[in-house]
């Protein structure tokens, strides 16, 4: 603990590979908390207008609470969630510092990012100290700063998993409430909470070749499903129906998207197809061609957890443009879980090495990708200084700035 707060960076370095034990856990996390402290938002980022707003609600009180919930539906509140009201109502009435605000969002946020890891970690049917590929795919799925940044979405996918994860390690209703919150944390879940509870209603009748089957036939018929959410979206209250319309009818926006996207390095363009590319591919030869397989009933319910969550991203194709489909990083994610616990089961056989060693360039250039993006948000205090270099002088300008990196 006390290298912790002189070196900070190195002290995670040490803690990093042994998350799933307490003590270590604790020290990833307070890092992750000096992350949120020292961090530095990007001009006209998400977190610059969560700021503002943050700033602007000196006397946010209970009365202006209450009329923000009833209103979240209805199409008239600023949000269709209750998350970022209830912290505003949590952290306004005691400090209008910024720094403190992001720190109650990062300890939402990385507890339960790094909780899932700890799970994830602690279930494995191998070494549990053994890190390989695709628990590293997992970790790296997001960066680091889209959950100071993104704030709703980036925890309501956390919440959703860990939820979901639980459930189907230790199936209990409790989990399902779990991963039922995201909701209330990002609008968007609605649609993935639907697609959890066709996974609940019909595992025990799980067979990997119809199921493969029923996605081929998604396929096919993908348009006419499609068509049916969009129609019944307003069973959810006018303001989620009309800010879904809005990701899906607002061809500007689509537009824009789409250019900005096309706009970005190659690289980043490959970065953020390939893992739902690989993914796609390594459950089919995995669930089509498993003969020689080690398979436990985890490992199967996983594997029928992420082909669902693939079925919700081919049908929600139909809806969002490709590269903002949030829905196939929910795909990605419950991917590299199953194939975590598969590899384990199986790191001898030949199906899963040869997986692996598609997917390490991909998990390269994604672990490149994702930490040069962080790098225009972390203060050079987080990777060179500590708590009191911070307190004796705060950087403006974050590592990419000042180095060009």
């Amino acid at each position: 603990m006390l290298l912790f707060f002189l070196f900070p960076i190195a002290a995670f370095g040490h803690s990093v590979r042994r998350i799933h034990i307490k003590e270590h856990f604790w020290i990833v996390l307070l890092f992750a908390l000096f992350f949120c402290y020292t961090y530095i938002p990007i001009l006209d980022s998400d977190a610059t207008r969560y700021v503002e707003r943050f700033g602007s609600l000196k006397n946010y009180g209970l009365r202006q609470y209450w009329d923000d919930i009833k209103n979240m539906y209805d199409g008239s509140g600023e949000y269709q969630d209750a998350y970022v009201y209830t912290i505003q109502l949590v952290v306004s009435p005691f400090t209008s510092d910024i720094r403190v605000y992001r720190l109650v969002l990062g300890f939402i946020y990385f507890y339960t990012f790094l909780s899932l890891i700890k799970h994830v970690i602690l279930n494995n049917p191998g070494q549990r100290t053994k890190f390989n590929w695709f628990i590293i795919g997992f970790v790296f799925i997001i960066s680091f700063g889209a959950g100071i940044n993104g704030i709703r979405w980036p925890l309501a996918f956390m919440v959703f998993l860990l939820g979901s994860y639980r459930y189907i390690i230790t199936p209990h209703i409790k989990f399902i409430f779990l991963a039922s919150l995201s909701a209330l944390i990002h609008f968007m879940f609605f649609y993935s909470i639907i697609f959890l509870f066709i996974y609940i209603l019909t595992k025990k009748y799980y067979n990997p070749k119809i199921t493969i089957l029923l996605i081929l036939g998604t396929l096919i018929a993908g348009t006419l499903i499609s068509s049916a959410i969009r129609s019944n979206l307003g069973a959810f209250g006018e303001g989620v129906e009309a800010n879904s319309l809005g990701y899906i009818e607002n061809e500007n926006w689509k537009e824009l998207r789409v250019e900005t996207f096309q706009r970005t390095n190659w690289y980043v363009q490959l970065q953020r197809t390939a893992p739902y590319v690989f993914v796609s591919l390594a459950l089919f030869l995995t669930t089509y061609f498993s003969f020689n397989l080690k398979l436990s009933d985890t490992t199967v319910a996983l594997q029928y957890f992420a082909l669902i969550s693939f079925l919700a991203s081919l049908l929600s194709a139909q809806l969002v443009v490709g590269a903002d489909n949030r829905y196939a990083i929910n795909t990605v994610a419950a991917g590299f879980i199953y194939l975590y616990h598969l590899y384990s089961l199986n790191a001898e056989d030949k199906l899963m090495i040869f997986l692996k060693n598609i997917y390490i360039p991909v998990g390269l250039l994604t672990i490149l990708v994702n930490i040069r993006a962080d790098l225009y948000t972390v203060s050079p205090n987080l990777v060179f200084g500590s708590f009191f270099t911070e307190i004796f002088y705060r950087f403006d300008e974050s590592i990419q700035e000042l180095f060009g990196l």
